[in-house]
């Protein structure tokens, strides 16, 4: 069970917006590591119409939840759920704050 003292910090809004950048901007000031919880971002190789962080930035800043699967494999709301309990485990387990 999650600590309910930690705080888990959200930014959403519709497609092409900045969200991302957003992120970027935040993850640069403060220790947070970022959830992905867009739905084409957990696919391998599937880069053209994400806003999916180059490789630079995946390497700079801990993401979570990107490039987790390949597109061919079976991967359903049940297992991404649980996917994202274990990312917000290991992030607090390291008191860090998340985004």
């Amino acid at each position: 069970m999650l600590n309910k003292d930690r705080n888990i910090y959200t930014i959403i809004g519709p497609t092409a917006i900045g969200k991302s950048k957003i992120a970027i901007d935040l993850v640069e000031k403060y220790p947070f590591e970022i959830i992905s919880l867009d739905s084409s971002m957990i696919f391998r190789e599937m880069n053209i119409g994400t806003d999916k962080p180059d490789s630079r930035i995946l390497s700079k800043y801990k993401h979570h939840l990107i490039d987790i699967i390949n597109p061919n494999e079976s991967y359903n709301v049940f297992q991404y759920c649980k996917d994202i309990d274990i990312a917000i485990k290991e992030i607090f387990k390291i008191k860090k704050f998340l985004y």
